[in-house]
């Protein structure tokens, strides 16, 4: 398994057991503080609103609240997929 490869496999296995290790993961990943998703109150909608404007990701804040507030660790989730995918390690 390459570097990448396995640096990829860890991610995912940390995101499954500590949802929390993985939003800081993203958080930092996108240049923010870990606190940002775990201690400020609509942290996690910011980081999710900052990856699809700074990509270009089609959206709106409406569906950035939606998505963090009822799907929360699922959007953790997707946001730590899009970053892979986009070559942010």
């Amino acid at each position: 398994m390459s570097i990448i490869g396995n640096l990829r496999y860890k991610r995912r296995i940390t995101g499954c057991f500590c949802l929390c290790c993985l939003s800081c993961s993203v958080a930092s990943r996108l240049g923010e503080n870990c606190c940002v998703p775990l201690c400020l109150q609509g942290g996690t909608m910011a980081l999710r609103t900052k990856l699809r404007t700074q990509h270009g990701i089609q959206g709106s804040i409406c569906k950035d609240w939606c998505a963090t507030t009822f799907c929360g660790a699922l959007a953790i989730c997707q946001m730590d997929r899009e970053l892979t995918h986009l070559g942010i390690l």
